[in-house]
């Protein structure tokens, strides 16, 4: 397992824990609700995100291969949560990340190869 994956084992155990106190409450953090592929399980993941206009953009900084990004994939959408309000992913694609994003993301493009884009409603 190379260094990304353990920073994001650690990450997915201890720090968004601690990030999910602030995530559905304070721009750009939000949380993305997601359903387990093969669980049927409810999860929450706090991420960084850019919205503009009816779509969203989240920065991939562990990969495409994080099983949140997998989940919303497999079910073609979920829903995320900013500044207490929910919103509905819809078709969500993994795009590569030169061409997406913009505000907050834009910086964190540099650490990432890939984000989500998704309509929201």
């Amino acid at each position: 397992m190379g260094v990304a994956r353990r920073v994001a084992r650690f990450n997915k155990h201890v720090t968004n824990r601690v990030q999910m106190l602030w995530a559905p409450r304070f721009a750009p953090w939000a949380v993305v609700i997601h359903v387990g592929r093969r669980s049927g399980r409810e999860y929450r993941t706090p991420v960084v995100a850019a919205v503009s206009g009816s779509t969203i953009t989240i920065a991939l900084p562990y990969g495409v291969e994080s099983d949140w990004v997998q989940n919303l994939l497999a079910a073609k959408g979920g829903t995320f949560v900013r500044r207490r309000r929910e919103y509905r992913l819809m078709d969500p694609t993994v795009v590569a990340a030169s061409g997406a994003g913009a505000g907050i993301i834009r910086p964190l493009m540099g650490i990432t190869s890939h984000a989500l884009v998704a309509r929201i409603g």
